[in-house]
Parts: C-alpha cells; sequence; structure tokens
C-alpha cells in the first residue's frame, strides 16, 4: 500500500470539543489514516496542550481568538508546514480555514471534506440575512480551491453539486466512522439503566442532539404528547446542549410532560456507550441539513436501534438496516406512531447483534480509512 502525507486542518481538537461531527472526523483520521497507508499531521484551534494529541497535531490559534489572528496564524503554520515536511496533499474540513489556505506547491492538491452547508444551517437557526451571506461567500471561495471533495452522503453529493456548482465526477462519498471498541457494551440494558438512575420497568427513548432548530427535538417533544398516550410509561432522556435549551425545557412544561421528559445536559464522552446502552431505541428527529448523523451510528455501535427522519443522509445510514427504523419526516404525529409500533413490537426492530455488526462491516474506523485513502490516491 502506497504511503502519503496528508495535513488535516481542522477546527476544535475533540476532546475540547466533543459534540462537534468534524471534530469526531478529524479525530478519527488523525488516529486511523495511517493503519490504511496515509501518513498525517494536523493543525486545530485549542490550546497548546492538545488533550490526547499525537505529535504532529498542534494548535494554529485559540478558538476564541478574533477571527483575523486566526486566519494569519492558519497560513502562517500551514506555510512553515509545507516548508519542513514533504505534504502531498491537504484536507480541510471548515470553509472558513480553507478559503484563507496559503498557495500550496505545485501538484499538492486541497481534498475538501464537505461537512455541511455552512450558510443554509445559519439561516434556518434566524441568523442575521448578512451573516448568512458572508457564510455564503466563503464557502464559495473556498471551494472554488478545492481539487476533490468528500461528502458523508449521496445526500450532501447532491447539495454540494447543486447548491455550490462544483462537478460530481469531483465528489466522492464516505461515511462517518465509529471507533467500534469504545462503544461495545460491557453490561446489560438493565445494568447499564441501574449505573445511571434509569428505570428498569419503563420503555426508555434516548436523543443526543445540539439543542438547535434544525435537529428537530421540539418535534420529538411535541410527539411524546401522542406517544405517551398509547405508550403511558414510556420516558425520554434528551441529552445535549444549545441554544434551544431553554425553549425546549419551556415547550415540556406547557405540554406538561415533566414526569416523562428529562433533561441530561452534556453527557461526556466516557459515559456516551452506556447512555446509548440504556435506552430501547435512540431518535434522530432532523428537520434540515444532516449529512450523515454520526449519533446513529453510535447508537448501532452500542447495539440500540435509532429511529430516524428521512432527511439528508439519515436514511443513507439505516436504510439497508431496516427500512422500519425511518420515519418519513419529523411531524409529531408520524413519529409518535413510529416509536410505539417500534417500541410494541409492531414491526421488525433489528436487535444488539444486527445493529453492531452492520456498524461494524460499514462504519467501524478501518473500513473508512481505507475508502479516505482511496479517495486522496486518486487526488494526487
Amino acid at each position: 500500500m502506497s504511503t502519503m502525507h496528508a495535513l488535516q486542518i481542522g477546527m476544535e481538537w475533540l476532546p475540547a470539543a466533543p459534540g462537534s461531527g468534524v471534530g469526531r472526523m478529524v479525530h478519527g483520521l488523525i488516529r486511523h489514516l495511517p493503519d490504511a497507508g496515509v501518513e498525517v499531521s494536523g493543525l486545530v484551534t485549542g490550546t497548546d496542550d492538545l488533550q490526547d494529541a499525537p505529535s504532529d497535531v498542534e494548535a494554529f490559534a485559540a478558538a476564541s481568538a478574533a477571527l483575523p489572528r486566526r486566519i494569519w496564524s492558519l497560513r502562517q503554520h500551514v506555510k512553515k508546514r509545507l516548508a519542513a515536511v514533504d505534504v502531498d496533499l491537504l484536507a480541510p474540513h471548515f470553509p472558513l480555514y480553507t478559503a484563507p489556505l496559503p498557495e500550496a506547491p505545485d501538484g499538492c492538491p486541497i481534498v475538501v471534506h464537505f461537512h455541511g452547508p455552512w450558510s443554509g444551517e445559519a439561516k434556518i437557526e434566524g441568523e442575521p440575512a448578512w451573516k448568512v451571506r458572508v457564510k455564503r461567500w466563503i464557502e464559495e471561495r473556498a471551494y472554488r480551491r478545492g481539487t476533490r471533495f468528500i461528502v458523508l452522503s449521496t445526500a450532501f453529493r447532491d447539495k454540494l453539486a447543486e447548491g455550490y456548482d462544483v462537478a460530481r465526477d469531483r465528489i466522492d462519498v464516505v461515511p462517518g466512522g465509529v471507533q467500534m471498541d469504545r462503544f461495545a457494551p460491557d453490561r446489560s440494558v438493565y445494568e447499564a439503566r441501574e449505573r445511571l438512575g434509569w428505570p428498569a420497568d419503563r420503555p426508555v427513548l434516548l436523543t443526543i442532539r445540539r439543542l438547535v432548530k434544525r435537529t428537530g427535538v421540539h418535534r420529538l417533544i411535541d410527539a411524546m404528547v401522542h406517544l405517551r398516550q398509547m405508550v403511558p410509561d414510556v420516558q425520554l432522556y434528551i441529552g445535549g446542549t444549545g441554544p434551544q435549551r431553554d425553549h425546549l425545557m419551556d415547550r415540556v412544561e406547557a405540554r406538561d410532560l415533566s414526569r416523562c421528559v428529562e433533561f441530561l445536559g452534556f453527557v461526556p464522552e466516557d459515559l456516551l456507550p452506556i447512555t446509548y446502552r440504556a435506552a430501547n431505541l435512540s431518535v434522530v428527529p432532523t428537520i434540515a441539513h444532516e449529512g450523515f448523523g454520526l449519533v446513529a451510528i453510535e447508537s448501532l455501535a452500542s447495539g440500540t436501534p435509532p429511529v430516524v427522519t428521512r432527511v439528508g443522509g439519515l436514511p443513507e445510514v439505516v436504510g439497508d438496516l431496516s427500512e422500519g427504523l425511518i420515519v418519513s419526516e419529523a411531524e409529531p404525529e408520524l413519529l409518535a406512531d413510529r416509536l410505539r409500533s417500534a417500541l410494541l413490537g409492531r414491526i421488525h426492530i433489528p436487535d444488539a447483534l444486527e445493529c453492531r455488526t452492520y456498524a461494524f462491516n460499514r462504519y467501524s474506523w478501518p473500513v473508512i480509512a481505507r475508502k479516505v485513502h482511496d479517495v486522496y490516491q486518486k487526488a494526487t
């Protein structure tokens, strides 16, 4: 297997930003690409002492530094790396840190990892129009620089091609990866619930999401109004933080759901596996801009089937495992009906072994790293 050197350019290093999908991808690629024949180094935002980072991964600026400082420092660090190491390709993961990259030597391609429409997400979250326009301008500049592109799903391939005028023959689909051994169940569902203090005798739903509008947690809360009438003892746990938290808590109170809906807040990395394990089902009720859904494959790796909406790349994640895991849209009544059918055994839902086997064969990091290697090889 041929060896090349890829400089990964990300955002915050994973331990400092555990809720970040970009951070998870960069962390996984840096850890697993060497086994697939790709030497890697990395530049991320953060402190000088990056927790658990390899020696060739360093921070180019603090995440909180002023934007001009970050951009200037990024350019200086990339120039330094290009001068000191034979870099075969640049692999940026965020448009803000792609557009201002310095000119690379001839023959050094830029393989852009597209994680989603930055401006589109800003628009749906209600950011001011001028911010949306600025983000769109940055995206357009960034994607003009790409030699090839890696997207997480065919849905995002279409969005990149149609929304940003990128030729389809320059776009490769490589899904996200999961560290299977980290999520391997080491206790039963009931042991997991005992550890977390969850009820042993109630059907439990779990959603772990950033609490923003596009992730649809408000629709899931509304679905609980209907579901509780069908499955009176159902319990929902909501993990995650975000700007919608207070609004969502008020929504729970207004719908008299406090006895069956509980907010967990931020779920630490070391508790994620057991938290997934303790649930009967996880739920990913996204309403827009979901390119893949790493939470879905983490749930599968834990042995817990995820019910997802037919949005973006989510159907691609679970469709070949079971169509019963897909809800046509995040309408509360539709969500409630599918969750009732699953909890009451009226439709087939894959068991823990099926979930883990499926995740291992498709999404384990060795599988994903080999696919990324092949794209990088194509670009060089």
